[in-house]
C-alpha cells in the first residue's frame, strides 16, 4: 500500500491558501514571507503524515481508551481529482468529557461551495469510524456559510498589533490597569465567577473553565494578567505567543471581567492596554475567535481595531451517515 505521504502535494495547499489570504494582511506581511511562512507550515504538517511517532506521542496526550495507534495519524485524504484535504482525530471537552470530532488541518478547495459534500464526509469519515466522531470542523476564510449547511462555530478575528497602537484609545483607558501574574493566587475567584456566569449568562452554558493546569501553561508561554479598576481585582485577561492559521503573534485565550464590573464599558479598554504591553514586531498580529452569538465580545474586539478574517465552521455527521 502506497504511503499517504507520498500522495501529498504541498504546492497545491499552498496556491489555495494564499488566494484566499485577506489583503490587508497581504499587505502587512508581504506574499513572499507568507510564501516561506506557509512552506515551513506545510512541510511541519507533511512530516507528521504517516509518523509512527507523532501518532504515539498524539494517543498518550489523547488519554482516550481507543489504543489502535493507527487511529491517531495525521491523514490524507484524496477526493476526485483534485480535492484533498489533511485532518486528525481531536477532542472537545466541556462538562460531559470529551467529545471526538475530526478536525481538517489543511485543504485545498473551498469546502462550503463543494458540490458533493455528504459523499466526502461518508469517506472522511471512514479513517476515524472507530472513534464514532460526533462532527467535522474546518476552517474557511468566510464570515457564514450562505447555504446554511454548516454551523459557525466561531469568529476568527484579527488585528495588526502596531496598527492598533497608534489607533486613539478607548473610553476608561485610564480607569483600568494590568498585572502581571506569576502564581496562581487569582485562581480561585476567577473559577468562582466563571462558574457563576455560567449560571446565569446563557453563553456562557457551554463556555469552558480553565484549570490551575491552563494557566500555568499560560504563564509560561504567555502573559497572564489581573485587571484592576477602582483599587478592585475585575477579571483576567490572558495571551499566548502563538500562530494560528496564516498568522504569528499574540493568541487571545480569556477575557473574562467579573460579574460587578460588566456592563461599565471597560471591555474594550481592558483589551487595548493588554495589546498596548506587547513589544511585537512590525508582521505580528493579535487574533482569536470568538463565539457569533457573543455579540458583546465581538464588538469589543472591532473597537479595539480587530476584525473577522474567517471562521471556523462545522458539521455533524449525523446529518449525512
Amino acid at each position: 500500500m502506497q504511503k499517504e505521504k507520498n500522495l501529498f502535494n504541498g504546492d497545491k495547499f499552498m496556491s489555495y491558501e494564499l488566494s484566499k489570504i485577506p489583503d490587508p494582511v497581504i499587505k502587512i506581511i508581504g506574499e513572499e514571507k507568507l510564501k516561506e511562512n506557509m512552506k515551513s507550515m506545510i512541510k511541519k504538517i507533511s512530516e507528521q503524515i504517516d509518523n509512527d511517532i507523532s501518532a504515539n506521542k498524539y494517543m498518550e496526550y489523547s488519554d482516550h481508551h481507543n489504543k489502535y495507534l493507527e487511529d491517531y495519524r495525521m491523514h490524507l485524504t484524496h477526493f476526485g481529482e483534485s480535492h484533498s484535504v489533511v485532518s486528525r482525530i481531536s477532542f472537545r471537552e466541556d462538562e460531559n468529557g470529551k467529545k471526538p470530532l475530526i478536525n481538517i488541518i489543511m485543504k485545498n478547495f473551498d469546502f462550503l461551495n463543494f458540490m458533493d459534500t455528504d459523499e466526502f464526509l461518508k469517506s472522511i469519515y471512514g479513517k476515524y469510524k472507530n472513534f464514532n466522531p460526533v462532527f467535522l470542523r474546518f476552517f474557511e476564510f468566510s464570515e457564514k456559510d450562505a447555504d446554511n449547511k454548516f454551523i459557525t462555530e466561531d469568529n476568527f478575528v484579527i488585528g495588526h498589533v502596531k496598527s492598533i497602537q497608534k489607533n486613539r484609545k478607548p473610553l476608561k483607558y485610564n480607569e483600568v490597569s494590568l498585572e502581571k501574574m506569576n502564581d496562581l493566587s487569582f485562581y480561585d475567584k476567577y473559577f468562582e465567577e466563571h462558574i457563576l456566569a455560567k449560571t446565569e449568562i446563557t453563553m456562557f452554558e457551554n463556555e469552558r473553565t480553565e484549570t490551575k493546569e491552563d494557566f500555568e501553561f499560560y504563564q509560561k508561554n504567555g502573559v497572564v494578567y489581573k485587571v484592576i479598576t477602582d483599587n478592585k481585582y475585575a477579571g483576567i485577561y490572558t495571551i499566548i505567543k502563538s500562530q494560528m492559521n496564516y498568522l504569528s503573534g499574540y493568541h487571545v485565550i480569556e477575557q473574562f471581567l467579573f460579574k460587578e464590573f460588566r456592563g461599565r464599558n471597560l471591555a474594550a479598554a481592558v483589551q487595548r492596554k493588554a495589546i498596548d504591553s506587547i513589544d511585537a514586531e512590525e508582521d505580528e498580529f493579535i487574533f482569536g475567535t470568538i463565539y457569533p452569538h457573543n455579540k458583546t465580545s465581538l464588538k469589543t474586539a472591532l473597537k479595539c481595531g480587530r476584525y473577522v478574517a474567517g471562521s471556523y465552521f462545522t458539521i455533524n455527521f449525523n446529518s449525512v451517515l
